[in-house]
């Protein structure tokens, strides 16, 4: 196969605006020196964009909103790709029902604790216990503290337009909906009646939530957040416990003689949906560590493992990375594929990547055992929109735009035969 990939290549550009929430993409495929196949996206100002180039001299182009609602019965809001305003409207709702929550501290159910206090610091190489002065806040409301937490919510839910729009546009109405029972999904046009549902049900959601003895612990050290729980307290001794079903959110960060560590944890439901654990020493003129990983999204191996070497004040333009080393492996240890990717500065003010993959099993690619690949990237790329003929696919489904792209498919897969079939 080297002899087909020695003097071939991918190249991969991208001009993006998330400020704005414009984005433009363009792949080209070379063989043995030679430009065979490309194609060309782009989505802005509501509009969605794309050509084939090197099949067909046209430009596709066609209101998203439009195309969405051609391809279902129900009403679909466009999300919103402008970066800047999903981050002012998740800072605005942040404070809205933040407030909210801080109306029902009382001395019952909020105290506060300073003075000197222990935790486990998960090392690099040993696990250490460190001892801190701070301040430890917990919140462990009633049955009827949360009864009327959920009812406020409610009436301030019913006629929020923003939080329908967040709701929809992060995901979390759909992640809401499956944890609490409520059998449609959370949009805009079911916000009343989610809030009606929500206020029928408010007694007995607080009730299952005491049972539980659920609890909020924020810990400070100084003016720094050391941890925040979410969880149950179920033996009542003033701590969340540890085991499979009590922590449904926690995060850590702890800085301890030139090593930090960094959790987090969101265990909604019992199980795990994400879950991540930072840990790194400063080792003066680089940072050594590891990041191990977990997501039930993962349709493989939902661990990973990441040791690490890299240098300090050095990092690539495109991705943010730091120069330096990346071993990538299965975090429970099980045999498998294994990556070795290395980041240093390339010519012309460009990145290299250096990627190593050894452990490949037949089922992976045939007759391969190793796989090395180059890649080098640089800012500034020359995009612009192929020149063709335009072509209005605002009246298209989502599955007649998925047929544009068929054929281009097809003519990627003849190349990946004529490479590995022969």
């Amino acid at each position: 196969m080297a002899k087909y990939l020695e003097d071939s290549s991918i190249v991969m550009k991208t001009k993006t605006n998330p400020e704005k929430g414009s984005y433009q993409a363009s792949l080209l495929f070379n063989l043995m020196g030679e430009d065979v196949l490309d194609a060309y996206g782009e989505y802005g100002d509501g509009k969605l964009g794309l050509a084939f180039p090197s099949l067909e001299k046209k430009f596709y182009q066609g209101e998203l909103q439009s195309i969405l609602s051609n391809s279902s019965d129900e009403e679909i809001e466009l999300p919103n790709f402008n970066k800047k305003e999903n981050r002012k409207l998740a800072e605005k709702l942040f404070k809205k029902y933040g407030s909210l929550l801080s109306e029902f501290f009382t001395e019952e159910n909020f105290t506060v604790e300073k003075g000197s206090f222990k935790t486990l610091v998960y090392g690099v190489s040993t696990n250490e216990e460190k001892e801190f002065k701070g301040t430890v806040y917990t919140f462990q409301p009633s049955a009827e503290d949360l009864e009327g937490i959920l009812e406020k919510f409610a009436d301030k839910l019913e006629k929020d337009e923003d939080c329908a729009k967040f709701l929809i546009q992060s995901g979390l109405g759909i992640m809401i909906s499956e944890n609490i029972g409520y059998d449609e999904f959370i949009d805009e046009s079911r916000l009343a009646d989610f809030a009606d549902w929500l206020r029928e049900n408010a007694e007995e959601l607080a009730e299952e939530l005491e049972e539980k003895h659920i609890k909020w612990v924020l810990t400070m050290e100084g003016n720094q957040v050391q941890r925040i729980q979410v969880g149950a307290d179920r033996e009542d001794n003033g701590e969340i416990d540890e085991g499979e079903d009590e922590v449904f959110l926690d995060y850590i960060s702890i800085l301890y003689e030139k090593q930090r560590e960094e959790y987090f944890l969101l265990k909604p439901n019992g199980s795990p949906i994400l879950q991540f654990h930072n840990v790194y020493k400063d080792k003066g003129s680089t940072f050594e560590g590891r990041f191990s990983f977990y997501s039930s999204g993962i349709p493989t191996s939902p661990y990973i493992l990441i040791e690490y070497s890299v240098e300090k004040g050095k990092k690539d333009k495109i991705l943010s990375l730091p120069y330096g080393e990346y071993d990538f492996s299965d975090a429970l240890g099980y045999d498998g594929p294994r990556g070795k990717m290395t980041v240093k500065a390339g010519k012309k003010n460009s990145t290299d990547y250096e990627i190593k993959i050894s452990g490949l099993e037949e089922d992976d690619l045939p007759g391969i055992k190793t796989l090395s690949i180059h890649v080098n990237a640089k800012e500034g790329a020359d995009l612009s929109r192929p020149k063709g003929k335009t072509v209005d696919i605002s009246d298209y489904t989502l599955y007649e735009v998925k047929e544009l792209g068929e054929e281009f498919s097809e003519e990627l897969s003849n190349i990946g035969e004529e490479i590995f079939g022969n």
